[in-house]
C-alpha cells in the first residue's frame, strides 16, 4: 500500500538551515497561520516578539550555542498564550535542569483566599531542615508576598492557555530554580512565631512532583475502576492514548458491572490524562448527539480562517447504560482530548462537574503546525482552531468548568482524603 502525505499536513522541515533562517521562516508562517489570529488576548504581539526574540537568535547563532539557540525559542513560546505550544529536542533537557533542576524541599499551594499553604516537605531537605512544616503557611519570599511573588514567576519551557493553569504552575515554579539558588523565605507553622530562614536550593525533584499530586505509582492500565465502599461505581480515565480499543472496552465493562451491581450513582474521573485521541465514551451514557466545535484552518486563497468540514459529533452506541446520578470529576491536569472527552461527558443529561479547578483549556488542532529546526529541536505551534456557533472559541483558554466547585482551602488540600471525590460521594448520597 502506498501512503500519501499532503503537503499541508506535512512536517516543515528547517533543520538543514541556519538558526536566523529556520527561525525566520517557522516565524513568516506562523504569523499567518496561528490558530488563534484575530482573537483578543491570544495572539501575540509579532512585532514586538521579533524584535525580542530574532536578536537572540541571531546572537546563538553568532556562537553557535545550541543552548542558547533554545533558550532564544523558549522566549518566542512565552509569547504565546497557548498550552499547545512547545518545545522538544535533546538540549532542552540540558536547558530545562539548568533552569529548574534545583528546589528548596517544599511544595505549597495557593488558597482561595489568597495565602499559599505548604502542602509537602522533603524529608531532610533545605525546607526540613530551617524548620518549616506541613501546613505552614509561606507568608514571604525574597521581601515580597508571597501572592506578589507568585505574580512575577515565569514558568519555564510552558505556555498556558487560562489564566488559571498559568497561576498553578506560577505556584509551583516559584520554589524551582537552577543550581545555587538561594531564597529568604517567612514562615508561619501553625501555633508559632512567623521565622525567617535562608534557603539554598539543592538537587531534587520530588517536590516538584508532589506539588501536582504525583503519587509516583503509575497506572497500568488507561482505564481503572471500583466499587467505593459508598456502593458508588468509579472510573479513572488516566490517558487517551496508546491503546484506545482497550480504553473503550475497560469502560464498558465496568459501565456493565456497575449496572449489574446496582450501584447508586456513577463517579467519571478525568482530573489526571493529558490527552491523546477523543473517544466518545459520552455515547455509552445518552442517546442525545453531542456537537464539539467547527475546525477551521487559515486560507490563504481568502486571507481568513475558513471551515474545514463539519463539526465533529459524539453520536450514540447502539448498547446504552443508566445510572440515577453521574458526576464527572475534572482538573487542570486534564489536557486536550481529555478535555473533548470530558466536554462530552458534561453534555450528557443529569450528569454533573465538580473540582476544584476546571480542565487545562488547551484546545486546538497542531497536525499542520510541526517545525523540524536545526540541533534537533522540534516546535509546536497550532494552527486549526474550534470555534462555536456564534463565532466564539470552543473550550480553549475555558475548558470544561465545574458546576460544584470544591473550595481550595488548607484543610482541604492537607487531608489525606480525596476532597473532591468526597464531595463527589456526597453529592451523589444526598437525598
Amino acid at each position: 500500500m502506498t501512503l500519501t502525505e499532503p503537503n499541508d499536513v506535512a512536517i516543515k522541515d528547517f533543520s538543514t538551515l541556519s538558526y536566523t533562517e529556520s527561525f525566520n521562516k517557522m516565524f513568516d508562517e506562523i504569523k499567518n497561520e496561528y490558530a488563534f489570529n484575530g482573537m483578543t488576548g491570544k495572539q501575540p504581539d509579532w512585532d514586538a516578539t521579533y524584535k525580542k526574540v530574532f536578536p537572540l537568535v541571531q546572537a546563538a547563532e553568532a556562537k553557535k550555542d545550541a543552548n542558547a539557540f533554545f533558550a532564544a525559542l523558549a522566549e518566542y513560546e512565552y509569547a504565546f498564550k497557548d498550552g499547545h505550544v512547545g518545545l522538544t529536542g535533546d538540549v532542552g533537557r540540558t536547558f530545562l535542569r539548568a533552569q529548574i533542576g534545583y528546589g528548596y524541599g517544599l511544595a505549597i499551594r495557593e488558597l482561595d483566599d489568597g495565602s499559599a499553604v505548604v502542602t509537602y516537605i522533603l524529608d531532610g531537605g533545605p525546607a526540613q531542615k530551617a524548620g518549616v512544616k506541613k501546613g505552614a503557611v509561606l507568608v514571604q519570599f525574597n521581601g515580597a508576598t508571597t501572592k506578589d511573588a507568585i505574580s512575577k514567576v515565569q514558568p519555564v519551557l510552558n505556555s498556558y492557555s487560562s489564566a488559571d493553569s498559568l497561576r498553578f504552575d506560577q505556584a509551583i515554579y516559584l520554589l524551582r530554580g537552577p543550581k545555587g539558588s538561594k531564597a529568604t523565605i517567612t514562615f508561619k507553622n501553625d501555633g508559632e512565631q512567623p521565622k525567617t530562614v535562608d534557603l539554598t536550593a539543592i538537587s531534587e525533584v520530588q517536590s516538584y512532583y508532589a506539588a501536582y499530586g504525583d503519587t509516583g505509582q503509575q497506572d497500568l492500565v488507561p482505564v481503572t475502576y471500583s466499587i467505593l465502599p459508598s456502593e458508588i461505581g468509579y472510573i479513572k480515565i488516566s490517558s487517551n492514548d496508546d491503546d484506545l480499543g482497550l480504553i473503550v472496552r475497560l469502560f464498558e465493562r465496568a459501565l456493565k458491572q456497575f449496572e449489574s451491581n446496582q450501584v447508586l450513582g456513577l463517579i467519571i474521573d478525568m482530573r489526571h490524562n493529558y490527552g491523546g485521541a477523543p473517544l466518545g465514551l459520552s455515547g455509552f451514557l445518552t442517546d442525545k448527539t453531542i456537537v464539539e466545535g467547527q475546525l477551521q484552518y487559515y486560507s490563504a486563497k481568502t486571507g481568513k480562517f475558513e471551515n474545514n468540514g463539519v463539526p465533529e459529533e459524539f453520536t450514540p452506541n447502539e448498547i446504552q447504560y443508566k445510572f440515577d446520578k453521574m458526576v464527572l470529576l475534572v482538573g487542570n491536569s486534564c489536557y486536550s482530548a481529555c478535555e473533548l472527552e470530558s466536554y462530552g461527558f458534561s453534555k450528557v443529561p443529569g450528569m454533573q462537574v465538580v473540582g476544584q479547578y476546571g480542565t487545562n483549556g488547551v484546545e486546538a488542532e497542531v497536525a499542520r503546525g510541526q517545525f523540524k529546526l536545526p540541533e534537533g529541536i522540534s516546535m509546536q505551534i497550532p494552527t486549526g482552531r474550534f470555534i462555536n456557533p456564534d463565532g466564539s472559541i470552543f473550550l480553549e483558554g475555558q475548558g470544561v468548568t465545574p458546576q460544584v466547585k470544591v473550595p481550595v482551602t488548607a484543610a482541604n488540600v492537607l487531608s489525606a482524603d480525596d476532597a473532591t471525590l468526597k464531595a463527589a460521594e456526597d453529592l451523589i448520597l444526598k437525598k
